[in-house]
């Protein structure tokens, strides 16, 4: 119940994607539950998980990413893809081709 009340936990599913401070597994499962609900903010948390500095959730972006339009997906791809770790390239290149 204090969770309810605390301020520094967000209010809604993409405030939690969009928290640094909440676990990686938490903002995975809320990405996940924005994609299952066909959010409208699902295209912006993709983005923002994209360029996250958690590679988990980068690698949990990318297949969300993959299936969002390309003129929103394409610059957070194609960042990981020149400047990501080895893993976050692996993700991104059978995207990209």
């Amino acid at each position: 119940m204090n969770r309810v009340f605390a301020r520094f936990y967000p209010n809604d599913v993409c405030g939690v994607v969009y928290q640094n401070a909440h676990a990686a597994p938490a903002r995975i499962a809320a990405l996940a539950a924005l994609e299952s609900l066909r959010d409208p903010r699902l295209e912006v948390a993709a983005q923002h998980a994209g360029r996250s500095d958690k590679s988990e959730v980068r690698l949990a972006a990318v297949p969300v990413l993959a299936r969002l339009e390309p003129g929103v997906s394409l610059p957070v791809l194609k960042r990981l893809a020149s400047h990501g770790t080895a893993s976050d390239q692996q993700a991104v290149y059978p995207v990209l081709q």
